[in-house]
């Protein structure tokens, strides 16, 4: 669950497909890495929220593999 200005947002982790990026995320968030930083795009056309930094280039520092072979069920990659 995130609290924004604009209210609650829930999410599902799917830890099944993608455990490396949801242990990423979890890390990040109880570290505090997405606190204050903005929403910065969001494409209802394609189910999409992007945040966790100042823009779509910020990042932690280092990277992780994909996990999401077949992304296309989970919408057109941009």
């Amino acid at each position: 669950m995130f609290d924004t200005t604009q209210g609650e947002i829930r999410v599902a982790l799917d830890t099944e497909n993608t455990p490396e990026t949801v242990n990423n995320f979890v890390v990040l968030a109880r570290y505090g890495y997405y606190d204050g930083t903005p929403v910065f795009r969001t494409d209802t056309s394609i189910g999409i929220i992007q945040g966790g930094g100042q823009d779509n280039t910020s990042d932690p520092g280092y990277t992780i593999p994909d996990e999401l072979t077949g992304a296309e069920s989970y919408g057109p990659r941009v």
